[in-house]
């Protein structure tokens, strides 16, 4: 699949099909197994987390089929690779700390505004459908497919095709809300946008896809480890954790400084990278 991804390079045309195929994908499987699924294969532990792995098939092989097409054209400028990692003069192993640290720093930053977005309590019961009571099985749609799925999608087609359509700062933020649209609620598109935004942007940097399918796990296997140890904890609610006011912005504002030292250490030590602005392949 890879190979193929990498004479795969879609404009914004070609990222907005990207993205009706996973939304048709993600509603199709269910509306027709649905009213057959009398045992409830399908909205079980193991049935929910292979459904939504199926739901990204549409998409797959829509870029599939264009990445084989433009093999065999032979088009000028490719293959692009969808994984070309370069850190810079970064060591990995200070490049994933400082990572993790700049995640956790955006989590307690961002806690005011994702907290600002009340969740009503359907959608709170909805989500406990989602993790469901199979820690193993949450486990592998949550933290293993999410990840992989997703930033297949967001950043390893959409974002690597965008950045060679335009300008780093609108493919970032064209890449981002997509993502946090497919997320089709607005109490997860918020956090999604932002955090999307920081995924892109480490992409951009260092071309590195399982780069920032690691942060994406990182993401979401926090959120399953708070659900099943501190449920009453979430996006939005860190302000529980500091018994006092001026603690709690004392902790932002510190994690706010952290995140920017850490970003500027990145950006002053990995090169920002050379994208071929012609249209390649739709």
């Amino acid at each position: 699949m890879f190979k193929r991804a990498n004479y795969f390079l879609p404009d914004m045309h070609g990222c907005w099909i990207l993205f009706f195929l996973l939304i048709l994908g993600q509603f199709l499987p269910v509306l027709l197994l649905l009213p057959f699924d009398s045992g409830k294969t399908w909205t079980s532990a193991w049935g929910g987390a292979l459904l939504y792995a199926v739901g990204f098939l549409p998409p797959l092989l829509y870029a599939w089929y264009q990445g084989g097409k433009a093999m065999a054209e032979h088009l000028p400028g490719l293959p692009v690779d969808v994984d070309s990692p370069c850190f810079g003069r970064i060591r990995p192993v200070l490049f994933f700390l400082l990572l993790i640290t700049a995640f956790f720093s955006l989590v307690l930053v961002l806690d005011p505004l994702t907290g600002a977005v009340e969740t009503p309590e359907w959608f709170r019961e909805a989500s406990e459908d989602v993790y469901g009571d199979s820690i193993f099985w949450a486990f592998v749609k949550i933290a293993v497919f999410a990840p992989l799925f997703e930033e297949f999608l967001c950043r390893g087609l959409i974002l690597r095709g965008l950045l060679h359509r335009m300008g780093p700062f609108m493919a970032i933020l064209w890449s981002s809300l997509m993502f946090g649209l497919m997320h089709l609620n607005v109490w997860q598109a918020v956090p999604a946008i932002c955090f999307g935004c920081f995924f892109g942007w480490i992409y951009y940097r260092t071309r590195s896809f399982w780069t920032v399918v690691f942060l994406h796990f990182l993401n979401n296997a926090t959120g399953l480890l708070v659900h099943f140890t501190r449920p009453d904890l979430d996006f939005g609610s860190l302000r529980i954790l500091f018994p006092r006011l001026w603690m709690y912005c004392s902790a932002i504002s510190v994690a706010a400084l952290l995140f920017c030292a850490i970003v500027y250490l990145i950006a002053k030590n990995i090169p920002e990278k050379r994208y071929d602005k012609e249209t390649l392949s739709a």
